[in-house]
Formats: structure tokens, C-alpha cells, sequence
């Protein structure tokens, strides 16, 4: 029976400890893993999305970062060199374009200011139309559905509310794919053009009920034209109920 040749292999911190005891002449003892250092760069860019970040929750708006661009004759600094924000990044809204002056220290030298150019992006949630809808049509929420988008500009003008807007109808028609805009929509009028309605005559003591066609379609509150039924004449009054004119 042949003998073989067998080779042991030992776990590389058993083979240091035997080599310190034994003096084994050229052994080095592997340097531990250390944590890399950041380019200045790179600690730039995580103190301004800090700072962004940090900004966009004190104002209460959702939004991102989405570019950062620093400028472009941007001096070679040491990577230990001191970075602060010299003025509180403050959005108006979640997206826009702006400008974040930091000051850079290098190690024993004097101090600069360079401006950091940005981009967010605004994070909302729409009702987006999985249908068209044609204008002067109500609004069916089986037709819409709820979708989270990023948008670079005018987020306000999308119609963002929780609750559906059941009450209002359509200014513009809208296809498929479409988002609800604030503009696309108005309220349902509590009174239309042409429908019956009492009019409350109150002047002094005297106190008259008559009945009464709207000329326009009117909100609660609105001062609209009516024609009064037993004279024929045009008079205005403000909209107090649906189908309810107080004439003063």
C-alpha cells in the first residue's frame, strides 16, 4: 500500500501566532482591514445631501435630490479639509434648482467659499385618469387612480388631496395617463342656469317669498342674477342654500 503526500492547511491566524512564538524569520503579521478615507468629494457631496435632506423635512416637504454639481475649476483640497454650510438651505417648495454656498478650510490655509448648484425633484401623490374623460363630465373615482410621480417643476398645480374632488366637474377634457390638475377641475354649482328657485325678499320688516329662475350657475355665497317669476324682472340676490336667493 502506497503512502501519499497530505497537506494540511491551518487557519491563517493559527500559522501568525505559531510564527511569532517560533521567531519565523520574514513574517509579516497582516495589517487589519481599515475603514477607507473619503475624498474630499465625497465628503462634500454627503454634507450637502445632508444639508438638503435636513431642509426638505424642516419645511415639511417630500422631495429628493436628484443632481449636484460642483464647480468645475474646484481646487485639488486635502480630504481632511473643514467643511460648513454658510447658509441654511430653506426650499420654498420640494423642486427647484438652487445655489449652496460652503466654506472650505483646508488644513493651515485660509478659507473659500464655493457655491454648490442643485436639483430636487418633488415626490407626489396624484390622481391620475386610467380612462378620458371628457370635459363637463363628473368626476367617477372608479376613473382615477392614485399614483406616486416625480415631478422637476410646479408640483402645485397638480391636485394632490387625499379625498377624491367627487363634487367637482371636469374644465378640460383629460386621456389616459393623464394627472388631475388643479385647473382641470371645478365644483359641481350648487345652483345651474334656468333651475327653479325661492327667492327671499327681506327689506326693513317686510318680508316677501317668491318663486324664481337663476340666470347663471352659482356657489353658496355667490351674488348671482335671478328673474323673479310673478314680475319678470331681473334682480340679484346671494346664494344662501341650493335653490334659496335672499334678496336684501
Amino acid at each position: 500500500m502506497s503512502a501519499r503526500n497530505t497537506l494540511i492547511r491551518f487557519p491563517e491566524p493559527l500559522i501568525a501566532v505559531v510564527a511569532l512564538l517560533i521567531g519565523l524569520p520574514g513574517f509579516v503579521m497582516p495589517a487589519a482591514n481599515s475603514p477607507k478615507q473619503l475624498t474630499f468629494e465625497e465628503r462634500l457631496e454627503a454634507v450637502v445631501v445632508d444639508e438638503v435632506n435636513t431642509g426638505l423635512r424642516r419645511e415639511g416637504l417630500t422631495g429628493e435630490l436628484v443632481a449636484l454639481n460642483l464647480p468645475a475649476n474646484l481646487p485639488d483640497y486635502s480630504p481632511s479639509s473643514e467643511i460648513k454650510v454658510m447658509r441654511q438651505f430653506v426650499p420654498s417648495k420640494a423642486a427647484g434648482r438652487w445655489v449652496l454656498p460652503v466654506e472650505v478650510t483646508p488644513p493651515g490655509g485660509k478659507s473659500v467659499k464655493v457655491n454648490i448648484t442643485l436639483e430636487t425633484m418633488a415626490l407626489i401623490h396624484v390622481w391620475e385618469a386610467i380612462m378620458p374623460v371628457k370635459r363637463g363630465d363628473p368626476l367617477d373615482e372608479e376613473n382615477f387612480r392614485r399614483k406616486l410621480i416625480r415631478v422637476n417643476r410646479r408640483e402645485r398645480d397638480y391636485y394632490t388631496e387625499n379625498d377624491f374632488p367627487g363634487r367637482y366637474q371636469l374644465n378640460h377634457s383629460i386621456s389616459a395617463g393623464q394627472s388631475l390638475h388643479h385647473h382641470h377641475i371645478k365644483k359641481e354649482p350648487a345652483v345651474h342656469r334656468g333651475e327653479a328657485v325661492m327667492i327671499h325678499y327681506q327689506r326693513n320688516n317686510l318680508a316677501l317669498i317668491m318663486p324664481g329662475k337663476a340666470r347663471r350657475d352659482g356657489q353658496i355665497g355667490d351674488v348671482i342674477p335671478v328673474i323673479a317669476g310673478s314680475t319678470g324682472k331681473r334682480i340679484y340676490g346671494r346664494l344662501d342654500a341650493p335653490g334659496v336667493v335672499i334678496v336684501e
